[in-house]
């Protein structure tokens, strides 16, 4: 009860550290303090530090995440996979997510949903069936501005909104012009878009000096940043998949910003895939049904993530 209470007291804080940080992921801490206004007599730096450290530790957020835009080469897909026999359905999950960028384990007609680098996983030695693939566009992190309300009220305020037509960008540059040096700092910093220049350059041969300068120039400008929000931390929430065919995906998306945590969206060619979090399947339902009464969907999907590495 008592850690409840210091979390619901400094919630507002923390979203905005959250928001500071998601505007320049590598913000400093006296920059965030004066981003949110902890700043001025008697407001200690460290405060802000021990916030952050409080966030991690309740996975209320996550290290903000590079995600590399979308390329013609390395081109990145995503599958849908049936697992040819019932044999061992989780073990292959749990041996396939050691070779692809994420994995989910699903209940419902596919067994996995996967995104990894076209042609760098051999399907074949897993026993699994490619049900649908697609070309996978830079994935959408949500920033959720409904974090100090219920799920059923932000819901509500999705479903009373006036979408208008129109589909999500979907950019694509031709080949990544990146040599082995901006792969391997890429790599090292792709989960964790803080980490000290010094420790990547202790991993890399190179000067801290040329690691950051190879970040600015050559990394930053191909990618982008995910960073996620949790009000009441990652593990409280339930997680639904969807696979939604609408006319008014931009509009859509721009609505799930509403909700009280972060929505991760996939552009797929055709069609989006969300994942959504939270803690009603009944109100959850009721949303994406109205939504698809009132023709904001044409159709959708749903799954139920069992694991998700």
């Amino acid at each position: 009860m008592k850690d409840r209470t210091i979390l619901k007291r400094h919630l507002e804080t923390y979203y905005n550290i959250f928001i500071s940080i998601s505007a320049g992921a590598r913000k400093s801490i006296s920059r965030i303090a004066k981003d949110i206004g902890h700043t001025g007599r008697g407001r200690r730096r460290a405060t802000i530090s021990k916030y952050l450290q409080d966030m991690y530790e309740r996975q209320i957020t996550f290290y903000p995440n590079l995600l590399l835009k979308t390329f013609e080469n390395p081109r990145w897909k995503a599958f849908f996979l049936k697992k040819r026999d019932e044999e061992e359905v989780f073990g292959t999950f749990k041996r396939l997510s050691g070779h692809v960028s994420y994995a989910l384990f699903l209940s419902g007609k596919y067994d996995y949903f996967i995104t990894c680098r076209e042609n760098t996983v051999d399907f074949d030695q897993f026993d699994v069936e490619i049900v649908r693939e697609s070309v996978l566009y830079t994935p959408i992190f949500t920033k959720p501005s409904g974090w100090n309300r219920t799920f059923e009220d932000a819901s509500k305020k999705i479903c009373d909104l006036t979408f208008e037509k129109g589909y999500l960008n979907r950019p694509k540059s031709g080949i990544l012009q990146w040599d082995d040096l901006d792969c391997k700092i890429f790599e090292l910093m792709k989960g964790n878009a803080r980490i000290e220049y010094t420790k990547v350059a202790e991993n890399t041969g190179v000067t801290s000096a040329t690691v950051k300068r190879r970040f600015v120039t050559n990394i930053v400008p191909n990618c982008e940043f995910a960073h996620y929000f949790f009000p009441k931390g990652y593990k409280y929430y339930n997680q639904t998949f969807f696979i939604i065919h609408s006319k008014y995906e931009e509009s859509l998306v721009k609505a799930f910003h509403l909700l009280p945590c972060t929505t991760y969206v996939y552009p797929f060619e055709e069609e989006i895939g969300c994942n959504i979090f939270h803690r009603s399947i009944n109100d959850l339902m009721t949303m994406m049904e109205k939504l698809k009464v009132e023709k904001v969907i044409d159709s959708f999907s749903v799954f139920t993530p069992l694991r998700y590495d």
